[in-house]
């Protein structure tokens, strides 16, 4: 009770990519995102479109991460 659980899609990158290559990805990924064309096709799939930077997507994915420990830990879900 009392949370939403929502899902997300991402691009993401092993950590040793360079940083120039990084920022040339999530740049593409904004335009598309930022393309009306795209977004509209994104929607209409009952996504919700929104971009980030890298630090921003870092930050989400780290908040997100810490969430579902928090949710593993309260329900005393075991590894099998």
């Amino acid at each position: 009770p009392d949370f939403v659980v929502a899902g997300w899609l991402g691009i993401s990158a092993p950590a040793d990519t360079p940083p120039d290559i990084v920022a040339k990805m999530n740049a593409a990924t904004q335009a598309a995102v930022n393309d009306p064309a795209t977004a509209d096709k994104l929607r209409a799939l009952g996504l919700t479109p929104e971009a980030m930077d890298t630090a921003r997507f870092d930050t989400f994915v780290k908040e997100d991460t810490a969430r579902w420990k928090e949710w593993i830990k309260i329900s005393g879900i075991q590894p099998q």
